[in-house]
This record gives C-alpha cells, structure tokens and sequence, in this order.
C-alpha cells in the first residue's frame, strides 16, 4: 500500500478542507487572543481550561466537517496516577490536538520551532509545556531533563518519540530524548499508535473522511537497557500503527 492506494481509496473533498482551514484558523485566532493577556497572570487556571476546549472544538470540526470518526482504544493502559511517559506515534499535526483533550494529566513536550511563535510560546509556558531543542546542542538532553524535575510530582509527560512529524506509514527513526526521561524518571512508558496521517497528511490542505484510531499500547516496563528499549518502542509503536492504517485501508476499500 502507498499514498496513491491511500488517495485512491480515501476520496477527499477540497471544500470540506477549505470550510475546515477556515474554521481552524478562525479558532486558532480567536484561542490566541484570548490566552495571550491570560498568560501573564501568576496561574493556568484560566489558560488551561480554555486550551482544552480548543482541542476539542478543532477535533469537532474535524468530525461535523470532512465526516471523521475518533476512537481512543486501550486506555486502561495510561495508569491513572503515578509517573508514566506516553509515547504517541508522530504523523500528523493533529496529534496533539488529538491527545490533549483526553484528560493525560501529562506536560506535552514541544519541539524549539515554537520559539518562533511568540504567542504560542508564551501560552505553551504557562501551561506548563516542556520545550525540547532539537538542533543537536550538547545541553539539550539535561535542558530537557531540568524541565521535567520541574514538574508538579510525580512528573507525567507526552512526548513524541521520532521527536519530528513523519508522512503516513513512515519513520525517521526514534530519537534517544525519550530514553532519557525513562531512565531518569524511572516508570513505565506507554506506547500510542495510531492512523490519523490518513485523514489529516502531513503538509497537505486537503483532508480525507476515514475512522482513526489512537490505541494506548501495554506499557514498557522500567529498568530495560537503551538499545532493548528503543528497539521495543519503535517496533510495537510501528507495528500496531501499520496495522491501523491496513485495517481503516481495507475497511474502506469494503464499503465502496
């Protein structure tokens, strides 16, 4: 299966993309200027809630306008209190958008680009986001590492392990950061698949009508060694979210 079976299959709509772009820009704006003066208060409490009901009205709009169906399966994974890292696959913008809505009670770890936005930086900030700087700097695993010891505890945190968004069906390979806060924090990690690249590509307008799946993996226990963790991670988050994407691919290719 390649982008051409998945096109082909998965007919999109350049109207309904349109009508979407519009209203997620709109959103986008309107979050902005509204958590921009609230930043500089001394809590998230006003931010936080407002935040998260942005990542909810953006999935709703994804629903009601290109007619995608959510499913969060294996949640009884994430433990509900206590340390954990959960570790999403990273294939679509709509990851975080996704994820930060379903109540994690988790920091989000954020790539350095959004320096570049100064007002999405500053509310990032204030709800307690993690920076992370991707440019290969010699300090940027303890900068990351200091970020998390910050935390309220026991610290729980949200971090894209390929550490940059890969096109569907795709890995760069998984950077070690992930490792790091595992052996530092010293608690489960909890993998997440999932086939959203379908519906919402990476770099592309144009968006596709599909069900997506985000599945909650069975946790990685602490203690492994580097090169066995990684190699676990990787695989189980690569596997299951291959298996998504051929399961919503023949799914689809059934009810035509």
């Amino acid at each position: 299966m390649n982008l051409d079976d998945i096109d082909r299959v998965f007919p999109s709509s350049k109207i309904r993309s349109k009508v979407f772009a519009i209203t997620f820009s709109g959103l986008s704006a309107l979050v902005a200027v509204i958590c921009w003066p609230l930043s500089f208060l001394g809590s998230d409490r006003l931010v936080r809630p407002i935040v998260t009901l942005y990542g909810k009205a953006v999935m709703l709009a994804f629903r009601l306008i290109i007619g995608v169906k959510m499913s969060y399966v294996g949640r009884e994974n994430v433990p509900l209190s206590g340390s954990v890292i959960i570790a999403p696959k990273h294939q679509s913008y709509a990851d975080g958008y996704s994820l930060y809505p379903q109540n994690l009670n988790a920091a989000f770890v954020l790539a350095r680009r959004i320096y570049e936005k100064p007002i999405l930086y500053r509310i990032a900030k204030r709800m307690g986001f993690i920076i992370a700087d991707d440019r290969g700097n010699p300090d940027a695993i303890e900068n990351l590492e200091n970020q998390v010891k910050a935390l309220t505890k026991p610290p729980r945190v949200v971090i894209f392990p390929e550490g940059k968004l890969n096109v569907l069906g795709t890995t760069d390979g998984y950077k070690l950061g992930v490792y790091h806060l595992y052996k530092m924090m010293n608690c489960a990690v909890v993998p997440v698949a999932s086939n959203i690249g379908i519906a919402w590509p990476l770099n592309s307008p144009v968006k596709r009508s599909a069900h997506i799946t985000f599945q909650y993996l069975p946790p990685i226990e602490p203690g492994l060694t580097k090169g066995v963790f990684m190699e676990r991670l990787e695989r189980q988050i690569e596997t299951a979210s291959a298996r998504l994407i051929q399961a919503e691919f023949e799914r689809k290719k059934s009810v035509r």
